[in-house]
Order: structure tokens, then sequence, then C-alpha cells
């Protein structure tokens, strides 16, 4: 598979839900009939998470599988993607329970006061934390949150206080002159925001919003 080119790859990350470092990033674009995100590359339909796993780390070995993590196929995040052969893949399916189709994972396991908590304390980031306090996949989260299961329970998620921007903000880790080179490595050289978050001690969600001037915006 070879690297696609600028134009696809901006219109691919347009199609991602971009999160907190640690959350699934979801697809949202086509969807097949078991759930994993797909498009058309110009020659064929391709999933979108062994796109990005292929923008994110250059190539896929024939015969590997690309696998979630997080168990939820719609998701984009190359932090939470790992490359495994079939029987991998296999073994992580038994080992998360997902070899009976149609099954709600881990949704039994929880009451309402349960559910309650997980929803007002929920934030970007939190999802593997309250995944593990309660002994649930991430996936039974995401649902929870986003009101796949346990819809008819009503909580207030709670606010993040506004933080300063740029430079305003002491704990940020970026300025001004990071920043610029941050966006010329990715226009100029291509660099692949796996790479660039490494190099500048970011996450790759904070290195996309960079380069594509979600956040920064008064940096030109």
């Amino acid at each position: 598979m070879k690297r696609a080119d600028r134009s696809l790859e901006i219109w691919f990350w347009s199609k991602i839900n971009i999160r907190g470092p640690l959350d699934c990033w979801e697809w949202t674009g086509y969807v097949d009939y078991k759930g994993y995100g797909r498009f058309w590359n110009g020659q064929r339909l391709i999933g979108a998470h062994r796109f990005v796993y292929l923008l994110e780390y250059g190539s896929i070995s024939d015969g590997l599988c690309i696998c979630h993590k997080c168990d939820v196929r719609r998701c984009c995040n190359p932090a939470h993607l790992i490359a495994g052969d079939y029987a991998f893949n296999n073994r992580d399916r038994k080992n998360k329970g997902r070899s009976a189709i149609g099954e709600k994972v881990g949704a039994a396991k929880l009451n309402a006061k349960q559910v309650r908590y997980i929803k007002r304390k929920y934030s970007p980031g939190q999802g593997v934390e309250l995944a593990k306090q309660f002994d649930v996949s991430y996936q039974t989260i995401y649902d929870i949150v986003n009101g796949k299961y346990w819809s008819h329970l009503k909580t207030a998620n709670s606010h993040k206080a506004c933080l300063p921007k740029g430079e305003a903000n002491k704990n940020a880790v970026m300025n001004k002159k990071k920043v610029k080179e941050l966006r010329r490595l990715r226009e100029k050289y291509k660099w692949r925001l796996n790479r660039l978050a490494s190099k500048f001690g970011i996450s790759i969600s904070a290195a996309y919003q960079i380069a594509n001037r979600i956040t920064w915006k008064h940096i030109p």
C-alpha cells in the first residue's frame, strides 16, 4: 500500500471525530454491516482503521490484520490500533467476548447508580480509567456516554472550565516558534502525526489540531 496524496489525507481526517488522546476517534463516514468504517480511495473500498494505520505507521505487512485495542470498530485513533495475524485477531475477539454476535458487551454488569456515575464523571481521556474501574470494556463506556445504552438515564455531564489560549496558558507545552515548526514539518516534509507528537511531546490529537489550525489559529 502506498501513502495517500495530500488531498485524500485532508479529506480523510475531516471524517474523523478527533477527541482526547486516550479516547476513541469515531469515523463519521460510511460504515459497513460489520460496523467498520470504509471509504473509496479511488481504486477500492478500504477500511478507515487500516488507512489511518498506514498513514501513521507507514505500511502494513501482507497477511496482517489491524486490530482495535479499544474494541470500537469505527475508532481511528492510531494509539488504539495494533497489527496482528489472523490467529492474534481471533484470540483477541474471543478474549473480548465478541464471538456472540449482537451481545451487549458488559451492559448487564452495571446498575443505574453506576451508569449515572459514569455519565457524570466522563470527560475526554477518562474512558479507559472508567472501564477499568467498573470492569467493563471501553466499548461499554463509549456506548453509555453516547446514548446507545441506558439512554433513559439523564445525567448532566460536568463541564470543564475554559483554559487560556496559546502561550497565555501557563501549562502550554507549545509556543509560537514550535507551532510554526510543527506546521512546516507537516506541510513541507509530510511528517506523520505520531512523529510530530513524539518530537514536540504532545498527543497525536494535539498535533493534528495544531497542524490543521484547529488550535493556535492566531499563528499564521
